[in-house]
């Protein structure tokens, strides 16, 4: 078989390129071909990721071919002609035998062999000091740092010059001799700065990867792996219950500091930890719901659309549950789960006084706890207005149920987060979520409540790590609900659902060690 047909005829004309560099290439290869003698010695323990200015600053300069001087031809050119086993080419010798030409790109999963037979090209993955040891690896290093077309050039390049030396030069002798060519290349005005970057951004990765699971330099060397008291003390064993979940403090809390606080039932037992240790505790109106008497909010929405309505950007519908108790009429608000009253006339003003202690609970606070449990949620089918609950019998034709996503949740917490700062600008959240189980589920025909419950926490954390990520500066994640689940022992009360005073204790006692100045 000829050899012109192993090659695939874009492959042929990839490595044809190589061979006959258009002009604008030739003074980027010409300039790595004159550098490259100072550049092969660079040792495997060169300097790791430094900055842009310091590596230019002590870049050597790229001279230029004299006047009338022939410039150096390519690299490549005349090693292979002096060098016959390596030729890409016309094929190498292995004991005396031709083998076929191989083609080089690193998508091929095959390589011809002697007789045009096909077999599997397996690439052995070099350690960091280890060699690189093959071609296609190579442009894998290279295609790591350099990602898309706009560095092909340079990367053809780089290719072309080192090839020929990965069976000796390793990983980290490479990104020594890339740095040193690249920093070249840029005050030469060959190279935009940003291939540098790329560079050095690439090696502090390659750090990172390398610490990934090294305890040295963290604040909470047991952050990094799961408590085993299996072991003994010597070898790192230690007990999950009394465990502080916790990798980073956060120390940004006094006992001066003003909190305010809304959410599930657990938000109850989190006021009152703080009432009773002495925090500077914000109550715009007596109750024991939080900071002002906005009852159970169990979810994003609901929190969502009360701050919005305490501000005077949204306007509720005007509308109370009637129910009774033993014979005795209640009237119970629908976008505050818990809050009741005896009288109508009264229910409704004490609304409208609700409304403006909720707002100056919300301006008056400098950290804001939340707590949400819930994602299955109940809506008005005229609107989009939540409602903080189930609403029991009520109104059956007005309404319609939903079950939240983890773009949804993000979303609610991202409004709130936006209307808060408009009319308090220094405030700060901590977001956490309620170990409370669900005390019943309507998907109960696809889940069961366990099932429901695990849902239900699993979005809320996954949404409320996505809002932390996207604002670090202002938001934190307090984790109370991993505190109950796995760092305590016997959490529940009788009923199985609400934890007990010592859990609770448990739980404040990780509050105070990350956020506690």
């Amino acid at each position: 078989m000829a050899q012109a047909a192993l090659q695939h005829p874009h492959r042929q004309s990839q490595s044809n390129s190589f061979r006959r560099h258009r002009p604008e290439e030739t003074v980027l290869y010409q300039c790595i071909e004159a550098h490259w003698p100072k550049f092969r010695v660079q040792s495997a323990s060169a300097l790791v990721a430094r900055q842009i200015c310091g590596s230019a600053a002590g870049a050597p300069s790229l001279p230029r071919s004299a006047p009338g001087q022939r410039d150096p031809e390519p690299c490549c050119e005349r090693e292979r002609a002096n060098d016959p086993t390596v030729d890409a080419v016309r094929g190498v010798l292995v004991d005396g035998r031709q083998v076929l030409p191989r083609c080089y790109d690193m998508e091929e999963r095959f390589v011809p062999t002697v007789g045009g037979a096909l077999e599997e090209a397996v690439l052995e993955v070099p350690g960091h000091q280890q060699p690189i040891g093959d071609r296609r690896i190579l442009k894998m290093l290279l295609e790591s740092i350099w990602v898309g077309d706009r560095w092909a050039l340079l990367k053809d390049a780089l290719t072309e010059k080192f090839e020929h030396h990965v069976k000796a030069m390793t990983c980290e002798a490479l990104l020594n001799n890339c740095e040193q060519i690249v920093v070249a290349l840029c005050n030469e005005g060959l190279l935009d700065r940003e291939a540098v970057r790329a560079l050095l951004l690439h090696r502090q990765q390659v750090i990172s990867n390398r610490m990934a699971y090294q305890p040295a330099g963290r604040e909470n060397p047991h952050a990094l792996h799961w408590p085993n008291p299996s072991l003994p003390a010597e070898r790192g064993g230690r007990a999950l219950h009394g465990e502080l979940a916790f990798a980073k403090r956060r120390k940004s809390i006094s006992k001066a500091t003003k909190i305010g606080s809304a959410g599930s039932c657990f938000a109850i037992e989190i006021r009152k930890y703080l009432v009773a240790h002495g925090y500077t505790y914000v109550q715009s109106e007596p109750t024991e719901w939080g900071s002002a008497n906005w009852g159970g909010q169990y979810n994003l929405i609901a929190f969502q659309q009360t701050v919005e309505w305490a501000f005077g950007l949204r306007e509720r519908p005007p509308l109370i549950w009637q129910c009774s108790d033993h014979g005795q009429p209640q009237w119970w608000d629908p976008f505050r789960d818990g809050i009741v009253h005896e009288n109508k006339d009264e229910a409704l003003a004490e609304i409208e006084r609700h409304r403006v202690a909720a707002r100056r609970a919300l301006e008056e606070a400098e950290v804001f706890i939340l707590t949400a449990g819930l994602i299955e949620v109940w809506r008005l089918l005229s609107s989009d207005q939540v409602l903080a609950r189930y609403p029991r019998n009520f109104a059956p034709h007005l309404i319609r149920h939903d079950v939240l996503t983890v773009s949804q949740n993000v979303e609610a917490l991202e409004r709130t987060l936006n209307v808060l700062r408009s009319f308090n600008p220094e405030i700060r959240l901590i977001v956490t979520v309620s170990p409370v189980p669900l005390h019943a589920t309507f998907q109960a025909n696809d889940k069961h409540v366990i099932e429901a419950t695990v849902l239900a926490k699993s979005v809320l954390r996954i949404a409320m790590d996505e809002f932390v990520r996207n604002n670090s500066d202002r938001v934190s994640y307090f984790p109370a609900f991993e505190t109950v689940m796995w760092c305590s022992k016997d959490p529940w009360e009788q009923d199985a659902r609400h934890v007990r005073r010592e859990t609770v204790a448990n739980v404040m006692r990780l509050f105070e060690e990350i956020f506690l100045a």
